[in-house]
This record gives C-alpha cells, structure tokens and sequence, in this order.
C-alpha cells in the first residue's frame, strides 16, 4: 500500500510538471490581468522545470518498470524516438504523458492518485493565496511571488476555453428540454448516490461567519495602504455615484431623476450613510461594498436555506458566492445599484419559497415588497427576474395541461408578478423614470437583428478581456455546467435557477459583450457552483479522500482567484 502511495505522488508530481512544461514548449498565448492592465503573454517558466521533471521521471520509471510489460517499454522507446522530430521539452513531456498512461493502466491508482493530484493542487493554490493575502501587503515578495504569478498564468491559460463552458451553461436547459420532451435516458453521472455523512466535519453557522468575513475583507482589502498606497477607487462607477449622491444632497428630488430615474433608492442610502457617518463622499461610496459584500452573501443562504433547509448546501453556497464572480466583478467596476437589486431579489425569493411551504401571508407580502423596491435599485435585474418568474406559471400550464389549474398552482407567484408589475408601471407616472420592461426593451431594442452573428466574438470579449478577465473562471463555469444539468429537479430552487438561465440566454444570444456579460453576472451561478461542489463531496461513488482533497482544492483555488484578482485592481 505505501508503495502504490509512493507511485501515486510521483505520478501526481510528474503531470502537474509535465503540463506546464506543455505550456511553456508550445508558448501558449494568454491575456494577464497585472495592475488593472490586460496584455497579451506567452506562457514562461522562470526556473529549469526540466532539472525537476527528469528526474522526476526517471525515478517513477525505476519503481514502475518492474510492472510494466516489454511492449509498453517498446510505446516508450518509440517516444523518445520522436526527439528529433519534437525537440527535447515536447518529447519530455510525450515520454511523460505515456509512461503516466501506462502505469495507470498497470497499478490502477486511481484513489491515491487524485488524492495527491488534488493535495497538490491545494498546496500550489493555498501558497498563491498565502501571498495575495499576506505577504503581498506586507511586500514581501521573495517566499510565493513567483509562485504565485506562475499560478496567475495558469489561471489565465485555462480561462481561454471559459466561453464554450459559458455557452453550455447558458443553453443547458436545451439538452434538458429534449430530454423531458422526448423521455430520453439521463446519463447515470447525473443520478448521484448521496450518502448522509460528509467526508469533513464543518459547522455551517462556522462556514457562514467565515464566509461572511471574507466578504467584508474584501471590500477593505484593495484600500490597504501598502496594497493601494495613493488609496486610489478601484471602481469604474464610482465616479457616477459620487456625482448623484451630491446632486441628491442639493436636492432631495434628484434622487429620482439621475441616471433616468433608474436607482433612487441606492441613492438615497448613499445618503442616508453620508448623513449617519458625516465623513466624505467619496469614503462613503468607496466603502459600501462593506456592507453589499456580507448582504449578498447572506441572502444566498437565506435563498438556499428557505428553499432546500439544507444548512450545509447554504453555508457553502455563501462561502462560494464571497469567492466568485459577484464581488470580484463588482470590486472592479462597482455596480453598486445591480448588486442592491440582487440583494433584494435573493431575500425575496427566500422569503417568497418559504412562504409557499409555510402559507404564511406576512412572509409573502414582505417577499412582495423586496421584489417590488428592485424597480427603484436596478430596472435591468428586475426585470431579467421578473421574466424569470413568468416561466413558473407558463410551465405549470405546459405540465398541467390546464390553464385553471396551472393558475391556482401558482397563485401567489403571480400575484407578485401582478403586483410588482403594477408598482414599475406606476413608477413611471409618478415619479418618471425608467420602467423594467421599457428599460430592458430600449436596451435590448438597440441592438443588431443580427448581432448573433458576433456571438463568439462577443463571448470571449465579455469573459476574457472585460472585467480583467474576472468572469473567466474555469472551475466556476465548469462546475456550474454540470451543477445546471443536476439541479433542475430540486424543487423551488431547482426551477428558479433554470428559468432564470432559460429567460437570459434568448438576449444573450443576440446582445454585444457588454451586455451579456451584465446578463451572466445578474445570474447565481455560484449557487449552481455550490450545487456541484456540494453534490460531489456527497457522492457515495467518490472515496472520502478524494472528495476532501477536491474540496480543499476548490476552496484554496478561489481564495487565491479572489485575493489575486483585488489585488490587481490598483493601476500602477
């Protein structure tokens, strides 16, 4: 048994090696985010990997040769035969590659082998965490610096094939559809096997906190002196949001009427805080994510507790979401109004799935009122949901085959839907400004009939160069795909993010990168993410030492995605 270990975590080490020796022989191309400026760079390694892969290699040869039967030695001198043709680095990794097949094919390690493959993941994430956290603002640069850049690489390499997962993911109720359509067989990897004990021990109220502080430190951390020593903003709209809470002091009414009228009540918190604190402006805006940060987090628990009751799905889906795309994004370009409008819809569908089970009036009327005040935060993600939550009662109807019945199903859904529709409408002749649907249709409407045609080219502009690049992330997307085949069936929940998904990828589609990447971040994919993670570490098929080293994997890799993506905010 140690000796397959031993096997194991060489063959671990020799294909973690051999990739980046992959990349750098074939200088890969990539766009880095370095200080707030995106470039293009071919992939480099700056020490001798091959001083470390030889003999790396050269000793799992030496424990593995004795199993290895004559034709596989015969496959490997034919690899290295390919020398001339190859050059050194790429018949390397060739011989590399090989051999790693070969012993597979005759220890069969598969337990250990992704035990260690994801340990030493972990380890190579954890120490580019450990610098972006630490030593970065201490500046000490000379422990993980390296490291920690040639970790960046690799994270932007991989984030070049995010927009085809992207695009699975955003069309992924299409496979799904068919298969409800035509009774098609769901792939056996789609039916897990959850077992009631998790392979490591967490307190969800523990993991919450956690996640909770994180989300607060994030908004703290790219204003450390010695990470942003001009204390420079790092948000593109902070600028609007300073000019209208100043119009707003001069006049209370301008809070209505700024930026179409489209986000008084964001305004007017500005405000509110400005007044409470008396400190500047300028503070006052650079440091409410503070408080955004820690509510976003806290309302996806309460939109997964309330719809599943499953407290440790819900403390993972927050840690996840104080890890991904929505504070990152929003650090770089602080979409302060979007944020407080998704704040205000995840609370609302908490407490409008609670109250289905529970019948509770009150809970439905508060839900009713959360939803409804989107209007005045942030006209675009109100109204992207409230299609969303059409498809509840259009899909009862299409189940039912009854409209009578699919209408009293989903009552309360659509009284929401009435109401709060009602308030936009009613909005626009009281106080003026944008309604949702004008505003998405106006927005929408001036796109071109053809813009399809750009789609791809729209995609990578939106994942790989807006943003810095943030909303490419490999795993989240990756891991949300398969997350989105898997949830759909989890009631209340299952189905809201499936609508959610199926009423944004129709403009997707159409609209410029800009655009979509608006419509990509409006939606929770980390709760598809958290799914999949959850849904993993679950899976009774999975040995538990492989499913803790996959989770530590994925948590150290985001903690380092997060810090390592604040930490390039500041322009230098």
């Amino acid at each position: 048994m140690k000796f397959e270990k031993t096997v194991s975590l060489i063959l671990a080490v020799q294909l973690f090696l051999s990739l980046l020796l992959l990349f750098s022989s074939l200088k890969i191309q990539y766009r880095p985010t370095v200080h707030r400026v995106t470039s293009i760079a071919e992939f480099n390694i700056n020490f001798n990997i091959n001083s470390i892969l030889i003999p790396i290699l050269l000793l799992s040869l030496f424990l593995t040769i004795r199993r290895l039967k004559f034709r596989d030695l015969f496959i490997i001198v034919l690899a290295i035969l390919t020398l001339p043709l190859l050059g050194f680095n790429l018949s390397l990794v060739l011989i590399s590659f090989i051999h790693i097949i070969l012993a597979f094919k005759a220890f069969k390690p598969w337990r250990t082998f992704f035990t260690y493959l994801f340990l030493l993941l972990s380890i190579f994430e954890a120490a580019a965490a450990v610098h972006w956290i630490l030593l970065y603002p201490l500046n000490v640069n000379y422990l993980f610096g390296d490291l920690a850049m040639l970790e960046l690489s690799v994270y932007y390499v991989f984030a070049q094939v995010t927009p085809i997962f992207t695009t699975f993911l955003m069309y992924h109720w299409i496979p799904i559809l068919l298969s409800y359509g035509f009774k098609l067989p769901i792939p056996s990897i789609l039916k897990l096997n959850f077992q009631d004990a998790l392979p490591l021990k967490f307190n969800p109220k523990l993991l919450l906190f956690f996640s909770t502080l994180i989300s607060m430190f994030s908004a703290i951390y790219p204003y450390l002196p010695t990470v942003n020593p001009a204390g420079l903003p790092v948000g593109v709209d902070i600028k609007y949001y300073v000019n209208y809470t100043l119009m707003a002091e001069i006049d209370l009414l301008n809070a209505f009427k700024v930026s179409g009228g489209s986000r008084p009540i964001i305004v007017l918190l500005l405000l509110l805080l400005k007044r409470l604190t008396n400190l500047d402006v300028w503070l006052v805006v650079k440091f409410l994510p503070l408080i955004l940060n820690p509510l976003l987090t806290l309302s996806t628990y309460f939109l997964v507790k309330s719809s599943t009751g499953d407290e440790f799905f819900a403390s993972l889906s927050a840690l996840l979401t104080s890890l991904g795309y929505k504070l990152t994004v929003n650090m770089y370009s602080y979409f302060l109004a979007d944020i407080t409008a998704l704040i205000l819809i995840y609370f609302s569908m908490a407490l409008l799935f609670d109250s289905l089970k529970s019948k509770s009036k009150l809970t439905f009327a508060c839900s009713t009122i959360l939803f409804s005040l989107s209007i005045f935060t942030h006209p675009w993600t109100f109204t992207q949901y409230y299609i969303s939550l059409l498809f509840f009662p259009l899909a009862e109807i299409f189940e039912r085959r009854s409209l009578t019945v699919a209408l009293k199903a989903e009552r309360r859904i659509l009284i929401l839907l009435v109401f709060s529709g009602f308030i936009d409408i009613l909005k626009s002749f009281l106080i003026g400004g944008l309604e949702g649907a004008s505003a998405a249709a106006g927005t929408v409407g001036h796109q071109s009939p053809i813009g399809f045609l750009n789609y791809w080219n729209n995609t990578i502009f939106s994942h790989l160069l807006l943003y810095g690049g943030f909303q490419s992330n490999l795993l989240i997307n990756m891991f949300s795909m398969f997350g989105a085949l898997i949830i759909w069936r989890m009631g209340y929940l299952g189905k809201f993010l499936s609508y959610s998904f199926i009423a944004s990828s129709i403009p997707y589609f159409f609209v410029n990168g800009t655009l979509q990447s608006r419509l990509f971040f409006n939606l929770p994919v980390e709760i598809l993410f958290s799914y999949s993670i959850y849904s993993i570490i679950r899976c009774g098929r999975i040995p538990p030492s492989i499913r803790n080293s996959f989770l530590l994997f994925i948590i150290s890799s985001q903690l380092a995605y997060l810090f390592r993506s604040l930490a390039n905010l500041i322009l230098i």
